[in-house]
């Protein structure tokens, strides 16, 4: 039997729908991302200057650990797709198309995309329905 998995995600969390059939209602399940959204040093690492060599160290040090984060909450959507047999995704931000292009690193993975496209967060309800339709239909690219 094969398997469907709908994924919406942003920054701050990927919303996973695994479906045994389309026909049929998903499980549904959250992951939580550790990304920090707010880029700013703390007090005790500010200096007057803003952009003298410690500053950009700390900024450095800031986007690699962002970096870091970002890359972790990927694999662990990765982990979930190994079961599924197609894959869409949805998303209003950047993170779905730099999980796009995380997939392609992984061609047994990114063989099973079938729809990437642009969505805002709306209800569980609404998703399922969505997802479900890109599943009942042939695939089309949104990016």
């Amino acid at each position: 039997m094969k398997k469907y998995l709908g994924i919406w995600l942003d920054q701050k969390k990927a919303i996973l729908f695994s479906f045994d059939a389309p026909e049929k209602d998903p499980e549904i399940s959250c992951l939580g991302s550790e990304i920090e959204t707010h880029n700013r040093p703390p007090e005790s690492q500010q200096t007057e200057t803003p952009y003298s060599t410690r500053h950009s160290r700390t900024q450095q040090k800031m986007e690699n650990r962002r970096h870091n984060e970002l890359i972790e909450f990927l694999n662990d959507i990765l982990k979930e797709i190994r079961s599924a047999d197609q894959i869409a995704i949805a998303g209003p931000s950047l993170t779905r198309l730099q999980f796009k292009n995380y997939l392609e690193k992984f061609p047994e993975a990114n063989a099973k995309l079938v729809d990437v496209s642009p969505l805002e967060q709306k209800s569980d309800a609404y998703l399922i329905d969505y997802f479900r339709n890109i599943f009942l239909k042939t695939p089309t690219f949104h990016i």
